[in-house]
């Protein structure tokens, strides 16, 4: 499903091949640095293909009018073997520093917390 969301001036839709490494290299600018010293997840090129090719339809971009990448979200889910619930986890968030504070992250969420509602989640860990 190709389905698109709209906030203010971004538009949050699916990830799609040629966003991966625009994706990697804003993910690289957000999330490395002495403050990331303990990150659950090291940020890598994996993070990004990985979740892709396992959960494309959650893999989302924020983009701008002008094609710029503002942002993006990438999620997946999974059951427990002995357990009746799915389980939604929002692996990674990352919004570009010229469009902090836009309420781009929130529509992102919004839109990782409504694809997941969708596909059954009951419980999303962040």
């Amino acid at each position: 499903m190709t389905a698109t969301t709209h906030h203010q001036d971004v538009q949050i839709r699916e990830m799609e091949v040629v966003d991966i490494p625009l994706v990697y290299q804003l993910g690289n600018l957000l999330f490395h640095g002495p403050q990331f010293t303990t990150l659950y997840r090291t940020w890598d090129a994996f993070e990004v293909t990985g979740s892709f090719n396992q959960d494309p339809e959650l893999c989302l971009v924020a983009q701008s009018p002008d094609g710029q990448v503002a942002g993006f979200a990438l999620g997946t889910t999974y059951e427990k073997e002995k357990g009746s619930w799915k389980y939604g986890h929002v692996v990674w968030l990352g919004v570009a520093l010229s469009f902090q504070q836009q309420h781009v992250g929130s529509a992102l969420y919004r839109e990782m917390e409504e694809r997941m509602r969708r596909q059954g989640v009951r419980m999303m860990i962040i």
